[in-house]
């Protein structure tokens, strides 16, 4: 019998004042087989009535938390951040991350329900996959990395431009990814989103063959129709397209793989 792997959660808390240690959570992390995850309130009204002051630099923390995958480094902040933003000692549950989130953000952020944490976003993914890109840009390139790392890059196609989530170019691109989360439950968005990421990926490869292009997708959570449609978009993009679907798991190898062919000498 295999053994039970324990998921933990911790708060994300605005401390205004850490002498007089008065506190209000403003997001959960959940921490699970070196992953994290994170949700965050939406109406910040409470948060800054009670703190009195601007709260830019907590909102900006919630947008970065998002992209904050990985559970050591989580772990890292929970030691090392001591001042209006903390975050507390993480708690172990027996629960699975999924469930966890629900759990923690409804217990402990009063407006959180259910149907805000039932799937996550392309926008979320893309968060990802950005800072995944980055970090493999990084170790290619140093200080230069965020230069080559282009979001919303048009390129050409056959008989068109078409945009990508993320592009890595220098003068011209080097690889090319889209995201598509396959979470979200809306058959109608997600039918849109892989017809126009097929006919983009299609019509630039007609203009130059074996262009490097990663699809990352987030499968679905349901079964039924949405889990075919997953399935068949798997087998156009990859077996018709010649594109490389890719999850949270295989885009880290694949993305350093593809900063291996940037070349590290800047063009003029």
């Amino acid at each position: 019998m295999s053994e039970q792997v324990l998921s933990y959660y911790c708060m994300a808390r605005y401390v205004p004042d850490p002498i007089k240690a008065e506190s209000m959570n403003f997001g959960v992390f959940v921490l699970s087989a070196g992953r994290a995850r994170f949700h965050c309130i939406s109406d910040w009204t409470r948060l800054r009535k009670f703190g009195g002051e601007r709260i830019g630099f907590l909102k900006e923390f919630a947008r970065s938390a998002k992209a904050m995958d990985d559970e050591q480094y989580v772990r890292h902040i929970v030691i090392k951040w001591k001042n209006s933003i903390q975050i507390t000692e993480p708690r172990p549950s027996l629960m699975d991350p999924e469930r966890l989130l629900v759990y923690a953000a409804q217990k402990f952020l009063a407006e959180t329900g259910p149907a805000e944490l039932g799937y996550r976003r392309k926008i979320d993914l893309l968060r990802m996959t950005q800072r995944t890109i980055l970090d493999a840009l990084d170790l290619r390139l140093g200080s230069v990395a965020n230069i080559y790392l282009k979001p919303r890059l048009s390129v050409p196609g056959k008989t068109g431009r078409h945009t990508f989530d993320l592009g890595v170019a220098n003068g011209c691109p080097y690889f090319l990814a889209q995201a598509i989360s396959f979470e979200i439950g809306d058959q109608r968005e997600i039918e849109k989103q892989v017809d126009a990421a097929s006919w983009a990926i299609e019509d630039v490869q007609n203009l130059r063959a074996g262009w490097p292009i990663g699809v990352v997708t987030l499968p679905p959570k349901a079964t039924g129709e949405i889990e075919s449609t997953y399935a068949n978009a798997w087998k156009v993009f990859r077996d018709l397209l010649g594109a490389e679907v890719l999850d949270e798991e295989t885009v880290r190898p694949w993305a350093k793989k593809m900063a291996d062919l940037v070349p590290t000498q800047i063009k003029a």
